[in-house]
């Protein structure tokens, strides 16, 4: 494997060349600061790119196009990666080993064609395409407040500090949506190709000329500037943990946790981070799991997880709503038996083999290393092979130092009325 990192004009290209998969995956990223007015709109337009080009103008000739190319697989998406919003647009082709030599060429020249030649007239993307992806979007909003886990972590987060971009939703508002013009539409796409950072990764074998393909179709005019920083650091923890309920006709009740990092150390974000997570919820032998759900049967399932650009952590686990209050005594014991250094080397050796093999994980899959490559770029985190060295040296005394930061900020319950 062999990567290579590639100044171009305004946007940066990253190229991993390997032979271990069948196909190749262009990701393309646009990166703006992140505004929760500029959500919805982001999203709306990285949905309707998808839908039609003036080359290729409904999603029928769309779909011609991806079996002449071998039925290329073409996606993007919206997310709030830490301080920024990131627009991806991604196609995933066949190797040319596999099929015509020119593959690779036509699969570039496509992408670029969603991206920079839309379905457009008169400063308007066309109407009936534009009225139908609005549609579809107000019902991906709707679905939110319809699956309880994704609506008891929305309202966690808001509780937690609203204003933070965490409790953002990258789908964006129904409000919002409403009131969004054709005219408007186009218009932020014009900004986005003039104001956003684009970075460019490619992952895959025979692509010996794709710098010459990148830089001879993507035209991008937008000023480079320096991404700072994506960590979001909080300024403000509770001198006394909040705690919300609200009632949903659901059968089963959902805790939801949330907590806050404090200044932790950059070998403790990267590292000390991830063992004690698996410590605390990583399987069959870890404390919630076995403490909570399995001896004294509080909770259908119990897990914790870790957003390190967030600096947040948060324990989920369903539960019969009579069994709140012994949930919570319990999982606040497990934690402050983390603190007091209530574990052995044979429970930090079997988190060390978990995080192992779920990195080593990582390279069986084109996407989740392009992910590796972006975490590199973007949060300073350390290639594969460094990780694994680097994670032997995570000591029981840097467990129990790191679990004196992770500070208790809101205990959420969506509460099942049908919960007996």
């Amino acid at each position: 494997m062999k990567y290579n990192r590639y100044e171009i004009g305004p946007y940066n290209l990253h190229v991993i060349n390997t032979d271990k998969f069948k196909k190749n995956v262009i990701n393309v990223s646009f990166k703006e600061k992140v505004k929760k007015e500029n959500l919805t709109i982001r999203n709306f337009l990285a949905a309707i790119l998808l839908k039609a080009t003036k080359s290729y103008p409904d999603e029928r000739s769309m779909a011609i196009k991806s079996e002449e190319l071998y039925n290329i697989v073409y996606d993007s998406s919206s997310t709030i990666y830490g301080n920024y919003s990131i627009m991806n647009f991604e196609i995933t082709f066949l190797d040319t080993k596999y099929t015509s030599t020119e593959l690779l060429k036509d699969s570039v020249e496509f992408l670029t064609e969603i991206i920079f030649n839309p379905n457009v007239k008169d400063n308007q993307f066309d109407e009936k395409i534009f009225e139908m992806t609005k549609e579809e979007l107000k019902l991906d909003i709707e679905a939110i407040n319809e699956n309880p886990q994704k609506k008891a972590s929305k309202l966690l987060f808001e509780n937690m500090d609203k204003s933070a971009p965490f409790a953002y939703l990258a789908d964006g508002y129904i409000e919002d949506l409403d009131n969004i013009t054709n005219k408007e539409l186009y218009d932020y796409y014009k900004n986005v190709l003039k104001s956003n950072l684009v970075d460019i990764f490619v992952i895959g074998n025979n692509l010996d000329n794709i710098k010459e393909l990148i830089i001879n179709n993507f035209k991008i005019n937008t000023i480079k500037k320096p991404a700072t920083n994506y960590y979001l650091v909080h300024n403000k923890f509770r001198k006394r943990v909040k705690t919300v309920k609200e009632k949903e006709t659901i059968n089963q009740s959902v805790l939801k946790i949330g907590f806050k990092f404090d200044n932790l150390t950059e070998f403790e974000r990267k590292y000390v981070l991830n063992i004690y997570n698996y410590i605390l919820s990583g399987g069959p032998d870890s404390k919630l799991f076995k403490n909570v759900r399995e001896k004294n049967s509080l909770c259908y399932n119990v897990k914790s997880n870790i957003s390190k650009i967030f600096n947040l952590m948060i324990i989920t686990a369903g539960i019969d709503a009579k069994n709140y209050k012994k949930t919570v005594s319990l999982i606040k014991k497990e934690l402050k038996n983390m603190e007091k250094g209530d574990f052995g080397e044979e429970e930090i050796n079997s988190a060390k083999a978990i995080y192992n093999s779920s990195i080593l994980s990582m390279q069986d899959s084109p996407y989740n290393l392009i992910g590796v490559y972006k975490a590199k770029e973007y949060l300073n985190l350390d290639p594969i092979e460094v990780r694994i060295e680097e994670i032997k040296k995570v000591s029981k005394e840097d467990i129990v130092k790191l679990s004196k930061k992770i500070k208790m900020d809101t205990i959420f319950l969506l509460e099942g009325e049908c919960d007996e």
